[in-house]
This record gives C-alpha cells, structure tokens and sequence, in this order.
C-alpha cells in the first residue's frame, strides 16, 4: 500500500481542527513512508507548506484541507509555487461537508476514505510526458476573476491531455476504435497508427477507454491511478456502510453524504464496465455515475452511456450482483437537482444489504480493470458467474471453419489484446483463442481471407479459466532439407489455385521450402546443398523460376 511513485517523494500536508487528528493518525499507520505535516489551521499555512515540499524534495503532494479554507490562502498556489505542477497536487477539502457534530464518528471515516483515496493516487502517479502538454486557455464559457485573468498572462499554464504509443497502435489492421469515441474529431489515422490534434482535444479521456490495445497514455488519469484510487476510497480498514462509489466529472461538486465516496474522471465518459465490476469487487455497496455540467466544463453527449449502464447491470446480474445497484445521475444546469434522485439510490443499495461479492479477498491489482476477462476470471473463483449472451456481454467469443481456415495466420497481428495467437510446435500449428482476453472488436474477421471465423458476444464462464485450440493441423516439410516450413492446408489450397491456373510443377509449394525452390532452378547447387539427386528427368519439362520472379 506505501509503494513510492515513479516520479519520487509525496507527502501530505494536513490542515484541520483538533478531531481530524485521528485521521492523521490513520493516514501515519496506513503509510508509514510517507511524510505528513499536520498543524491547525493558521495564517502561516502557505508559508508552513512552502517549506514543507521543499524540505522533503517532494514531486508530488496531497492537501487535506479540514479547516475554513474560504478564509485562508490557497493551498493550492502555495504548493505550485514551491515548484510543483499543478497535476502533481491533489486536494481534499472535507472541511464544509456539513456533517453535524454529533455524526463526528461517521465524518471521520468518511474523511479518512477521502485522504487514501488521494494517497494512493499519488503513489500511482507518474512522469508526465512533454508531448502531453498543451498550453491551458481560461474558458470564455465560464466565469473568472480578475486576478485569474492576470495570471493566465503572466505564466503560461498547461493541461495534460492523452496521447498515443505508436507502437501499439493496431490503427495499421484497421482499427478506428479511438477515432470513433472521439466527441470531439480529435484522432486520426494518417501514417498506420492514431495521431491526436491536441488543440482539439480537451482530455476527456474517451478515447483511453475505447482503446482495446491500450496503446492511449493519459498520464493524469491513466488505469493504474484510477484503480489505487479507487483502493484508497474502499480501504478495509474504514468503517463505512454502505459504501457506494460515485464516479463523477472532474470538477463536480457531489451532495455531501457520509456513505457516498467520488471519485473525479477527466470525464464520466472513462467509466466503462470493468471499472464498475472493480469497485464492487473491491467492496462497493453501490456505484452512481455522475455527469456533470457547468462542472465537467464539456459539453459531451452521452449517447452510449445508457447502452454501456445496461451492459454493467447485465454483467452484475451474471454474478449475482442486482443490477439497481448501479445509477446513472446528471446535475444538468444545477447540482441541486442530483440530491434527491442521489438519496433515494443511497436508500435503495441500503435496504438491500450485501451481495455476492461482500467480503472477501479482491482480484489482485496487478490484474487492471481494463482487461475486464482476466478481472471476471477473477471474481469467478470468488462467486458464480452466469453466462450472458448477446449485446450484454463485454466479451467475444470465437468460432473457426475449419474447412474454409488454412491457419494462414493473418487473423492474429490484428487482434489488439493478442486474445488470438497462432502457434506452433515441432511439426503442427495451432490457432489458440483466450476468452478473456477477447474484446469482440472483429479485426480478426475482417483481416481473415478465407471468411472461416465467426464472432459471436458472449460471456462463457468456463472458457475464462482456459486458453482454446481453435484448430490444429500438420506443417508441411521440405522433402529435400526436412524443414517444417507452412501450415500444410495452406500449401494444399496454394497447390490448388496455381494448379487451376495451369501453373506447372504445383506441387513444388507442398513439396519444398522456400529455400529449396529457389536452389532447384540450379540443379548443381541443390545437389550440393541437400546432398540428394535432383527431382527432374530429361523427360520432365524444365521450369525456371527464382525468387524474385515470385515462383512457386
């Protein structure tokens, strides 16, 4: 739990009254590496936090502000000021949550889930890239102070935005995923791999989640952050019941509620379904997805949302979790008008107790949300899981024709999360398929050219344990050198087509390697390098070919 960041030090910096101190006391226990200044609160808080980041050489800082900050400098520029970037920051003001003092017992348990949360994110952060940076620019839309006008003149700002490892991008076998979750047209596909215009985009991290490669870095909101975060709000130390996560628009300000712990996205648009399965495996009573307005500061429809809820109830329900117990919430122009409807869910996952994932170890965070097969695999061996079939399911699951396939091998490049490998051992070659690992994206069918696979969604509880041999056959072998050198119901339908073609001496592509096809357009040079007389009598026809002509 007290792993260090990759980009050095962090520490907390905690302001607050005389009860607070017994979250201090919990964050010391939990994190014993981490250094942490606690002090009341005073006018000397920016000067106390200036010396603090500079004493410790931090990279990073978490602020617990559980004082009247309203009347107190900005933390927050105090901590850029020493020299962290705004990023590197990471506030949690608990102060005016308006918990009466009487609930003291349930507040502080509710603020220790808040400090972890951030904690751990912290410790998850990591180097933000230069190409990830583009310079900030105060929203015409919105309302600003004077002295945030100066300041944007004065220093230049910038924002992390995502961007694309193009290594392993699978834009080159015709993906378009990101292009295609993109609100904004900000991707394209210019040179075999994604490309984004950073003066369109605005780090709504869509295009992370649609990734089915993960070949999108977004460096501030990346899948490991998220999920520390994510383990911080749900530590099993804080006694907090029920414990419902709502995953909200960064920036949106979510009705104070002790069993209600948020969690800020870029953008509620990140929330798929296996960050939803995460947190209940995790221990979530309840999760309430929240977008934002005014808050979010983006305009984003939410088209797929409501698909993408539906398919989180039906994979809950697959493992005996109702599906009531996920929301989808909207502050439209006014935060006020989540309150109610926020309420009557709270009530709702409150009356129905625990459910089938309650209790017990989690899957191990080294396997991440996003690869949503390997986490149901996972809660499999925690609880029963039940098939689904059809739009419901997040997985794909994949047939082979074996009289059309000639385990060519052209389906596997493709496939983004190598959930199809082709295989081979000695002298067979195998298509091996991973449930779990299937995303149902259909590159395999469109780069295959025989037509032989067939891709279905669906969620088969017994092929996640396992990875299937879709076919297998014998590899052909040169008869002169012994070389197992092509799938052999390759060479035969090659054999086929060029003997169709009145090609003379087919054969040769069962028969010989490559290598020995080009030596037999030079008799001498065969015999000596096999050591075996040549195939041709004088009666035979002579066929000159080489590698270069393209022979068989």
């Amino acid at each position: 739990m007290d792993a260090q960041p990759a980009t050095g030090r962090i520490g907390v910096f905690f302001r607050g009254p005389q009860p607070a101190e017994e979250v201090v006391e919990f964050l010391r226990t939990t994190y014993p590496s981490v250094p942490i200044w606690a002090m009341h609160p005073s006018a000397d808080d920016a000067e106390a936090l200036h010396g603090f980041v500079r004493t410790h050489a931090l990279q990073a800082l978490v602020i617990a502000d559980a004082g009247p900050s309203a009347q107190m400098p900005s933390l927050r520029e105090a901590a850029e000021a020493a020299g962290l970037p705004p990023w590197a920051v990471h506030v949690v003001e608990f102060g005016d949550a308006g918990f009466p003092s009487e609930e003291w017992n349930v507040a502080r348990e509710h603020a220790k889930a808040l400090c972890a949360a951030k904690v751990q994110r912290a410790l998850a952060s990591q180097e933000v890239p230069l190409d990830s940076l583009k310079p900030k620019a105060l929203r015409l839309d919105a309302a600003f102070s004077r002295r945030d006008l100066l300041r944007s003149l004065a220093q230049v700002r910038y924002e992390v935005v995502p961007r694309v490892q193009a290594p392993r991008c699978k834009g080159r076998h015709g993906c378009t995923s990101c292009l295609k979750a993109c609100p904004l047209d900000a991707l394209a596909i210019p040179n075999g791999h994604a490309v984004i215009d950073k003066a369109r985009c605005d780090g709504c991290g869509f295009c992370v989640k649609a990734c089915p490669a993960g070949a999108i870095e977004y460096a501030t909101f990346s899948p490991g952050q998220i999920d520390a975060e994510l383990r911080g709000l749900l530590h099993p130390a804080i006694r907090l019941a029920p414990r419902i996560v709502a995953f909200v628009c960064h920036g949106t300000i979510v009705p104070a509620r002790s069993e209600v712990l948020p969690l800020p996205l870029a953008c509620v648009g990140m929330v798929s379904p296996g960050l939803i399965a995460r947190a209940f495996d995790l221990g979530a009573d309840g999760v309430a997805v929240i977008q934002g307005s005014n808050g979010c500061g983006r305009r984003h429809e939410f088209r797929q949302k409501t698909s993408e809820l539906l398919a989180a109830q039906t994979m809950l329900r697959a493992f005996g979790i109702g599906g009531d117990r996920v929301a989808f919430l909207s502050t439209t122009q006014d935060p006020g008008n989540v309150i109610a409807p926020l309420r009557a869910f709270v009530e709702r996952v409150h009356a129905a107790g625990s459910h089938a994932l309650s209790g017990g170890e989690p899957v191990t965070s080294e396997v991440p949300y996003t690869q949503l097969g390997r986490l149901l695999r996972g809660i499999g061996r925690r609880t029963h899981l039940s098939p689904i079939q059809g739009v419901g399911s997040p997985l794909g699951i994949l047939a082979v024709d074996p009289d059309r396939c000639t385990l060519c091998g052209l389906c596997a490049p493709p496939c983004p999360t190598e959930a199809l490998t082709l295989k081979g051992d000695g002298g067979r070659i195998a298509l091996a398929f991973e449930h779990a690992e299937c995303v149902a994206c259909g590159l395999c069918c469109r780069a295959c050219p025989e037509n032989a696979l067939t891709l279905r969604r669906g969620l088969d509880p017994t092929r996640l344990q396992d990875t299937a041999i879709l076919l297998e056959e014998e590899m052909a072998r040169c008869r002169r050198c012994g070389k197992a050198f092509a799938p052999l119901k390759m060479c035969e339908k090659i054999r086929d087509l060029l003997a169709g073609s009145g090609i003379p001496r087919p054969e040769y592509v069962i028969n010989l390697c490559p290598a020995c096809r080009v030596a037999g357009a030079r008799p001498s040079a065969l015999q000596d390098q096999c050591g075996l007389e040549h195939p041709r009598t004088k009666n035979e026809p002579v066929f000159e070919f080489s590698a270069r002509e393209g022979g068989p």
